[in-house]
């Protein structure tokens, strides 16, 4: 699936995101972020780059994956390239086929 429609809400690193997946059906994710510490620039300190984590729930998968529900364990690994409060991450999703990569534009009030 090339057009997800990605669309989520994150508050105090809590994550919640609505997104068509690989099989066209609807999703949500639910979870936290983890991040590392922000690398930034020498010569100019308002960029940035930072890697972060995000596990949490997903539902929408179906039997495709072992699940409880429906609802199964997730994980996904990014790293953000940003300056001052946008950035943009880069997502890789790893599924049975190999994975999914996935941009994210971020910004934060």
């Amino acid at each position: 699936n090339e057009h997800t429609g990605m669309l989520g809400l994150s508050y105090s690193d809590w994550v919640i995101l609505g997104f068509s997946n690989s099989y066209h059906d609807q999703s949500l994710f639910a979870g936290r972020r983890f991040q590392t510490k922000k690398i930034h620039d020498s010569r100019n300190s308002n960029f940035f780059v930072q890697g972060n984590l995000y596990a949490g729930l997903v539902y929408g998968y179906g039997d495709r994956f072992p699940n409880l529900a429906g609802i199964t364990p997730a994980v996904a690994p990014t790293v953000e390239f940003g300056y001052k409060n946008t950035s943009i991450e880069v997502l890789y999703f790893p599924t049975p086929s190999g994975g999914v990569f996935s941009g994210l534009l971020v910004y934060r009030f």
